[in-house]
């Protein structure tokens, strides 16, 4: 039977407080501004720099054997910046207030306003690595005068707002190293400052330039509500047939708007996102070899038996039985 998520609840405001979080929870030790534990296969390591929470630098390193389950319930500001960079790992959901955000897309790179809680979910037995910038609207005009403009057209109103991109190869490299670097150097702190501003400035013309392709993807909060909707009908429905006009009553949208939506948020059409989906849980279930081709053809609602042969091996490269055959070899 599966456990639970392991939940736990970030209430504190600033990320100098999370150390002491992990510490009420797990244990383990805290050193200067790093929090670390280490039983078993689980391990994390969380690095910490906050200047009074004007710009505030969270490094995460972990490996723990049950799903995680974090609830950040900060003090919301409309002039807040969160900025998280996914360096290695699966992060299964990150969302803001009841939408989802990272289950609809594979970005590394999401940039948004503190304006509802935010909650992310790891899967687990999974290494996960990732950097978290917070600052405030004051202090990211000090370090980048020139970047109003860009601001107030990410977040031109006082309402959630989330973009998430990729970011880019010049990014990565500085990224893996922050990570690769000896936390217990003297010039730690001082790398990973300098290494996350860089990071700031590389990310700044990086939004900058995908706003003019017109490329940085975003929606309002309540358009990502009824996406997230959406999908979950979708990936409930494989065994029954739902037409866009089905999906765009249930979400109470209009099929132009729901498709559109759709689109941006998946980088994929319903239908594209749809039959990847369903190939994908053929596959799954091919692979636990607990059920015959025909079943999960059925299971699937698919009733014409190479029908499904030719959608999964033009999506999968291999034919159904092959799957088992790879399985039972």
């Amino acid at each position: 039977m599966k456990s639970e998520p392991l939940k736990i609840d970030f209430k504190e405001k600033d990320f100098s407080d999370y150390n002491q979080v992990l510490l009420r929870t797990f244990g383990g030790e805290i050193k200067a501004n790093t929090y670390t534990f280490s039983k078993g296969n689980t391990k994390i390591k969380l690095y910490v720099h906050s200047q009074k929470s004007k710009f505030e630098i969270l490094l995460s390193d972990t490996f723990i054997d049950r799903e995680l389950s974090l609830d950040f319930d900060q003090a919301f500001d409309a002039e807040l910046i969160v900025i998280t960079l996914i360096n290695k790992g699966e992060i299964t959901s990150l969302s803001s207030g009841n939408s989802n955000i990272k289950e609809a897309t594979e970005a590394n790179l999401f940039i948004m306003n503190v304006l509802e809680p935010i909650h992310i979910q790891t899967t687990s037995k999974s290494r996960c690595q990732s950097l978290t910038l917070k600052l405030t609207l004051k202090t990211f005009l000090s370090l980048a005068p020139n970047a109003h403009d860009i601001y107030r057209q990410l977040f031109p109103e006082k309402i959630p707002y989330v973009y998430y991109s990729y970011f880019s190869q010049e990014i990565n490299q500085v990224l893996s190293e922050v990570f690769n670097n000896d936390s217990s150097s003297p010039a730690h702190t001082s790398l990973v400052l300098a290494r996350s501003l860089e990071i700031l400035s590389l990310l700044i013309n990086t939004v900058s330039k995908l706003k003019e392709k017109d490329e940085l993807r975003g929606l309002h909060i309540e358009d990502y509500k009824r996406m997230q909707k959406a999908k979950e009908l979708l990936l409930s429905s494989f065994e029954k047939r739902m037409t866009i006009n089905d999906l765009a009553l249930e979400v109470g949208i209009s099929t132009s708007k729901l498709s559109r939506d759709f689109k941006k948020l998946f980088n994929k059409t319903i239908y594209q996102f749809y039959t990847d989906a369903k190939m994908n849980e053929a596959y799954s279930l091919l692979k636990s070899g607990k059920y015959s081709v025909q079943e999960i053809c059925f299971n699937l609602g698919y009733e014409n038996h190479s029908k499904f042969t030719k959608m999964f091996k033009k999506h999968k490269g291999l034919c159904p039985r092959d799957v088992i055959k790879e399985c039972l070899n």
